[in-house]
């Protein structure tokens, strides 16, 4: 079955965030928040610290990168409460079917709030109903959808917060790293200008890449504690599952978000599940590359090389697969 497990309704609710809680308690989440993070901030640096081989120079700059990355994200990103007045929030990894699922999604409202559907499943027509929750707005009366790749901070995996503040579903869509990293490769290699082995070492340091391998590990391990410690607010939806049953991971994603959608207006969503049915939704005038063609990933010649070094590098590095067993390498 595309969802492996229970989903449980939202609707009860009333409101997320800080709303209803006295200042008192306000101040009191705050200084909690600044506390706990000081000390989860000090205990992975010791973890890391302890677990440096001092043999090797390049593991040791890549997790002293990776540990500023995360405290850096710890301190600064809490999107989930920043945007806790949507109605939910659709998470994806980068090349993970962001495009195909959301406007899917978007179909589907529209057709159950009689609005028209975005123009474009690419471009900037194509959050008209779900995209960037500060410049994305939908017609009154319709669900307010936000959608991210973001990786927020570490806050969101503590239960007591949960308690304390809540904030609006959500539904992370996740890729096969392999697969995710090489259909980001063929999308953006004119761009980066380099090899594929190159690109497949990544940088810690995020300079070079919109996304790379660290990236994916990061979004996996923030992403798959968050899922953890709240799972009746945190759906993990593959793309794989998407593929095999569009309809059950729309009717799953609306039921997380406790939005009703008909069967009609599902229906009305389905004509775009087929590859061919979303390249004629694309918009003419976006030059970015939304889905690769077949000849490109086969002229990449990913070799069995190439696949040893992500396994390796996930065996390593990974400690929430989403649901994807690790591989031999």
């Amino acid at each position: 079955m595309p969802v492996t497990r229970p989903l449980v309704s939202c609707s009860k609710q009333v409101g997320y965030g800080w709303s209803g809680l006295s200042e008192t308690s306000i101040l009191y989440a705050r200084r909690s928040m600044h506390y706990h993070l000081f000390m989860v901030m000090m205990r992975a640096f010791l973890k890391k610290v302890v677990s440096l081989d001092g043999n090797n120079e390049d593991l040791l700059r890549t997790k002293i990168s990776l540990f500023l990355r995360d405290r850096r994200v710890d301190v600064s990103n809490f999107f989930l409460y920043e945007f806790r007045n949507v109605s939910g929030f659709l998470i994806t990894g980068k090349n993970s079917g962001t495009h195909w699922l959301k406007y899917m999604l978007s179909c589907a409202i529209a057709d159950e709030w009689a609005v028209s559907p975005p123009a474009f499943s690419s471009g900037e027509m194509a959050h008209d109903i779900i995209g960037n929750p500060r410049t994305t707005r939908p017609p009154p009366g319709v669900p307010r959808i936000a959608s991210s790749h973001t990786i927020p901070s570490i806050a969101f995996t503590w239960p007591w917060l949960n308690r304390l503040l809540k904030h609006p579903p959500v539904v992370v869509l996740v890729r096969d790293i392999e697969e995710a990293l090489i259909s980001h490769y063929v999308k953006w290699q004119h761009d980066y200008g380099v090899s594929f082995d190159d690109y497949l070492r990544g940088d810690p340091t995020a300079r070079r890449f919109k996304a790379d391998i660290w990236w994916y590990i990061r979004f996996f391990n923030r992403w798959g504690a968050i899922a953890e410690s709240r799972p009746d607010n945190v759906l993990v939806l593959r793309y794989e599952e998407l593929q095999h049953d569009p309809k059950a991971a729309l009717v799953a994603t609306a039921t997380q978000w406790n939005i009703g959608l008909t069967d009609n207006s599902i229906k009305s969503a389905l004509r775009y599940a087929s590859l061919d049915a979303m390249k004629a939704t694309l918009d003419p005038a976006f030059s970015e590359t939304v889905i690769p063609t077949p000849q490109a990933k086969k002229d990449l010649a990913v070799t069995s090389g190439h696949r040893a070094y992500i396994r390796r590098t996930l065996a390593r590095h990974l400690r929430h697969n989403l649901g994807y067993p690790l591989k031999p390498s």
